[in-house]
C-alpha cells in the first residue's frame, strides 16, 4: 500500500478506527504480506474529498462503524491534545 505525502490529507469524515480496520481488510484481501510505502504527494491530488465506499461495502462487506456525532468530538479532542499539549499523535491525553 502506498501513502502519499505525510498521510494527513483529509479524505472523508471517517473516524480513524474505521479507516484502520478498512486498511487491514484490504491488506488481507489483497496481500497479507503487503507493506506500507510512503511517497511524495502528486500535484493533482485533492487535499479534501468524499470517497464513494459502495465497492468496499459490496466486495469487502465493510462500512464505517463510528457515527459522525461520536467521531467528531474524539477527533477534536485529539487535535486539541496535539496542538495545545504538544502530543504528536502518540495517544497522550
Amino acid at each position: 500500500m502506498t501513502v502519499y505525502d505525510d498521510g494527513k490529507q483529509t479524505r472523508s469524515f471517517r473516524y480513524v478506527s474505521d479507516l484502520v480496520c478498512y486498511l487491514f481488510v484490504v491488506k488481507g484481501a489483497i496481500d497479507s504480506s503487503a507493506t506500507i510505502e510512503f511517497r511524495e504527494n502528486t500535484a493533482d491530488d485533492p487535499q479534501k474529498r468524499k470517497p464513494d465506499i459502495s465497492k468496499a461495502k459490496e466486495l469487502l462487506n465493510w462500512e464505517p462503524k463510528v457515527p459522525l456525532r461520536e467521531g467528531l468530538p474524539k477527533m477534536a479532542s485529539d487535535f486539541q491534545n496535539r496542538i495545545l499539549n504538544g502530543d504528536e499523535g502518540k495517544g497522550n491525553k
